[in-house]
């Protein structure tokens, strides 16, 4: 026998030693895969905030160095391909004859003044004779049409380009858009340095494919982490019945559960990733292009949030903050770390109340399951807003192209902390079997009582009790007065709510930014404005009339220079030898050659002068006329008729009045809400105030739960039917500079919903995705069936005869569903939703917020938990004290 019994230790060891050294192996390469897969998600995080930085939309649609940039250039093109029409061409004609006879009329002023010499005598008596003014007054249009086609020549239109680009940039040209053009140039040129690349597009491009295989890898290391702890979970299956291992295997899978945990904590959990892929519309005739312009991004793990949550100055974020760390993080640390201990410690050890407590009582409160549903849900509504919102950007035609692209996606860590839970559940399980004590087993428990014990037999207890009628039916009415006073807010908080979404969609229809800063029209109108203000305004200076000077002098130069060829080339006639003899005897070239910066400064004289200066921008005004007609959209004709609509609906006449018509009445639904929601509080809170003074009458107790019963019912009809998140972010202003003119946009709504439970369960439902289906279809049975499938069965077991109470179905629903009923997640869920939705949108949003003397934006973010939210936790509090109430009830019949 000892012999025997050395054996069997022996091989005990021997097996112990080989799962040890089997798991370790398992054990090194699960931490391997972690540690990679935090490194590549760190890495990934980095690289997708330096591509969302280099691609922000404050450096490209919402940059005035950008639009800058863009208006030049379209300028610049339109100049230097500027194409008279023939009516234009008409007008120009008799400026530019107008101009010619001004100068033949101070040329003929010039020879023939008054001469003393005889020489002078006789040139001009040679003048008189050879030169008919009369003449070259006649050839003055094809001189003109002369000029004409060379002014249309691409030398000289170059020329006028860079003219009118010299005065945009002095307009443009300021210390701010210096700064932010060197602002903008450091941020790229960082990154370019970082990633070894020479321009925006290469920079791009590698970063894609980086993400791309950091993406890939990750995946893969995830898969096989859960590749690995399906092996330990194989392994608990085929050891089920070798109890000598179950502590060795149990302690090796904690250690598998804490590096599960942590690499779940620290890993990113969701990005959010919203762009407009490219934008592409027509301006002045010409395409403006933005591509890959990032809305926002964020991606964070829970220690993350958690992070971001206790940094905040506002009270509320950091106690949500430390309650996410309290039962998020740290209960299973404790619940891990109790569990090892109750295994391996000394009976002494393992019975502390503080191990078996988090050993096997810890696990109500913690959050880790919740946080699940909760960053599911979050996802689930940013994701179907980012594409209700981006669907709506979604624009395609001739004018207007508009892609947009929604990369939200959950991470490769949310799929490690849901092994963890799974994991950490099915340890739990294992635990209590295989515990050597028993300390899991819960103390004296109270029977569970029978339908006999519970009904109360009110024949008996009341006939000869006139003073348990009289206090049931004065209960009975008070319970009525505030079940219909909780009814009758319920009510009107829902009818207000639907109210106050439908007075929001109109304000967010009527300002949405594609009627705004997306909208060509809207830009068009703006820009035309300013640029034929410029038109109308427009003097050269004196550094441009130089310029303008230096070019007639030369085009005067090289005609007297080219008409004096003409007249000296051979003569075949006598005439002609004629006058070219007196032309040479009589007319010096050279002086003809001095008087040209004279000639040459009354042509810009003549070009400056008011009429011709008039001729001049009509001529211009005209050509932006036609280039207007071609830079259009349809947002300007929906607008219109959408804005007759509303002004009718509300009886009012411009837009100013409508924004201001229903912001008042928003303010007033919104306090009249708050106002129903705090009386209905008030019901519950003195309902509940009565049954703690009540709670030692048993004769009371059934009267007050079922009217209690009702009026849990009116909170979780008013909860699921009524708004419970609004989301509302708007650019409240934004103007800015351009060609020395301010441009400016008012109440640009980016996104608004604004969503009840039964509403976010009917968007999930019609979505396309399956997995959208699904978790629509889960909220619905387990918020929604579930919580009223319980109210009513409670009723059924305190109200019902014996067969009723004791059915199984009844009894299950009373007493033993809440583990299933989700409404308490929701409300975690529907928080963690709103606090990470508004941390978003206030980084995302303070971003765009620029105060300088170019450009000036203010956003605002309206978003907010409604009165709804209010109503709903008050219900699940309600059901809490309802569930506490029916065991006093039960354990006292």
């Amino acid at each position: 026998m000892p012999e025997q019994t050395a054996q069997q230790g022996e091989r005990s060891f021997l097996s112990k030693l080989l799962l040890i050294l089997g798991l370790t192996v398992l054990l090194a390469g699960e931490a391997y895969f972690a540690y990679r897969l935090h490194v590549l998600s760190a890495q990934q995080e980095e690289i997708k905030q330096d591509y969302s930085a280099a691609n922000n939309i404050t450096l490209g649609l919402f940059s005035v160095e950008e639009w800058h940039d863009d208006i030049a250039g379209i300028l610049n093109h339109q100049v230097r391909h500027f194409t008279l029409t023939k009516k234009q061409k008409a007008q120009l004609q008799k400026e530019v004859e107008q101009i010619i006879l001004a100068l033949i009329n101070k040329a003929e002023a010039l020879v023939k003044k008054p001469q003393k010499s005889i020489s002078g005598k006789i040139k001009l008596f040679a003048i008189n004779k050879f030169v008919k003014t009369d003449k070259i007054r006649a050839q003055v249009p094809s001189f003109a049409r002369m000029v004409i086609a060379r002014v249309d020549n691409p030398a000289n239109k170059n020329q006028f380009s860079k003219m009118a680009m010299g005065k945009v940039a002095a307009l443009e040209r300021t210390p701010y858009l210096d700064s932010t053009i060197k602002a903008n140039h450091a941020i790229t040129g960082r990154l370019y340095k970082k990633y070894h690349v020479t321009d925006r597009d290469a920079l791009n491009q590698h970063l894609d494919r980086s993400l791309g295989q950091i993406r890939s890898t990750m995946y893969t290391y995830s898969s096989a982490m859960l590749g690995i702890v399906v092996v330990v979970l194989l392994l608990w299956w085929l050891f089920r019945k070798n109890t000598p291992l179950h502590a060795t295997l149990f302690i090796m899978s904690l250690l598998f559960a804490f590096i599960l945990l942590g690499i779940g904590l620290t890993a990113s959990m969701i990005e959010v990733d919203a762009r407009i892929k490219s934008l592409d519309f027509v301006l002045l005739g010409e395409h403006v292009v933005f591509k890959d312009q990032v809305l926002f991004f964020q991606s964070k793990s829970i220690m993350d949030v958690v992070h971001v949550l206790i940094s905040q100055p506002k009270v509320d974020s950091i106690l949500v903050g430390v309650l996410i760390m309290v039962f998020s993080i740290l209960f299973p640390i404790m619940k891990l770390s109790s569990t090892g201990i109750h295994l391996l410690g000394k009976r002494k050890l393992a019975e502390n109340k503080f191990i078996k407590y988090f050993a096997f009582q810890s696990g109500k409160w913690s959050m880790a399951d919740v946080i699940v549903i909760a960053i599911l849900m979050a996802y689930i509504g940013l994701n179907g807003l980012l594409e209700s919102q981006l669907a709506f950007l979604k624009i395609n035609s001739d004018p207007l192209t508009i892609v947009t692209t929604n990369n939200t996606a959950l991470q490769p860590g949310y799929i490690i902390f849901i092994c963890f839970v799974l994991y950490s559940l099915i340890l739990s399980t294992i635990l209590k079997f295989i515990t050597p004590h028993d300390a899991h087993q819960p103390g004296s428990a109270e029977p569970e009582p029978s339908a006999e014990t519970l009904v109360l037999n009110t024949d008996s207890t009341t006939a000869s009790q006139p003073t348990f009628r009289t206090s049931n039916i004065i209960l009975t009415i008070a319970l009525a007065i505030l079940l219909g006073i909780t009814g009758y807010c319920g009510y009107h908080l829902s009818l207000f709510s639907r109210q106050q979404e439908q007075l929001k969609q109109d304000y967010s229809t009527i300002n949405n930014i594609t009627f705004g800063i997306f909208s060509i029209d809207q830009w068009r109108e703006q820009i035309m404005e300013v640029v034929n203000g410029r038109v109308d305004n427009f003097k050269l200076s004196r550094q441009q009339k130089k310029a303008m000077q230096a070019q007639v002098e030369k085009q005067l130069h090289g005609l007297v220079a080219k008409t004096a060829a003409q007249i000296n080339r051979p003569q075949k006639t006598f005439a002609g030898k004629l006058k070219k003899f007196a032309f040479n005897q009589v007319i010096d070239v050279r002086d003809i050659q001095a008087q040209v910066p004279s000639f040459a400064r009354t042509i810009i004289t003549k070009v400056n002068s008011p009429a011709s200066t008039k001729r001049l921008k009509n001529i211009a005004t005209s050509k932006l006329g036609q280039l207007e007609r071609q830079t259009y959209d349809s947002t300007g004709e929906a607008q219109v008729v959408l804005a007759k609509a509303m002004y009718a609906k509300y009886q009012v006449n411009s837009t100013t009045q409508l924004n201001t018509k229903l912001t008042h009445q928003l303010e007033d639904i919104r306090k009249v809400n708050y106002y129903y929601a705090y009386i209905m509080l008030g019901c519950v809170l003195f309902v509940t105030l009565l049954w703690w003074l009540l709670r030692r009458k048993a004769h009371l107790q059934t009267t007050m739960f079922i009217l209690s019963l009702l009026i849990a019912l009116v909170l979780l009809v008013v909860g699921v039917t009524s708004s419970i998140i609004e989301v509302d972010a708007r650019i409240g202003s934004m103007s800015f500079m351009l060609l020395g003119e301010k441009l400016g946009f008012e109440n640009q709504v980016l996104f608004y919903q604004n969503k009840s439970l039964l509403e976010i369960i009917q968007v999930l439902v019609s979505q396309p995705k399956p997995d959208a289906v699904l978790v629509g279809v889960l909220l619905f049975l387990f918020v929604i069936v579930l919580p009223v499938l319980i109210l009513i069965a409670s009723g059924l077991h305190v109200l019902g005869n014996e067969r009723i109470a004791e059915n199984k179905v009844i009894r299950y629903l009373a007493f033993e569903s809440g583990k299933w009923n989700m409404a308490d997640v929701m409300v975690v869920g529907i928080a963690m939703t709103y606090i990470g939705l508004n941390g978003i949108l206030k980084s995302q949003l303070g971003g765009l917020n620029i105060h300088n003397d170019m450009l000036t934006t203010v956003t605002t973010n309206n978003s907010s938990l409604q009165p709804g939210f209010l109503v709903f936790v008050a219900y699940v509090i309600y059901e809490i004290v309802l569930s506490k109430m029916l065991k006093q009830i039960t354990n006292k019949a």
